[in-house]
């Protein structure tokens, strides 16, 4: 997630914003629906990155859950 905000950090007006990713979780541990359900970038390069890391991930197996990933992006201090 990190590389993603890395690699398009430069080119967005603003430095400092969330992305909000809600998943629903299947028994097998990996994603089988997700929705976006903020995202105050609103950079189609930012967000098509997270939600591929997100639906990639593979979770804890067992039951199925619903999950909201609420990233919080900023440029470095210093």
């Amino acid at each position: 997630i990190q590389r993603c905000w890395e690699a398009r950090a430069a080119t967005l007006p603003v430095q400092e914003g969330v992305v909000i990713i809600h998943a629903q979780i299947g028994p097998a541990g990996a994603v089988i629906e997700q929705c976006l359900t903020e995202d105050t970038f609103q950079d189609p390069g930012l967000r098509r990155c997270v939600n591929d890391l997100i639906a990639m991930g593979r979770y804890p197996t067992g039951a199925s859950a619903d999950v909201t990933f609420p990233l919080r992006f900023s440029a470095p201090k210093g």
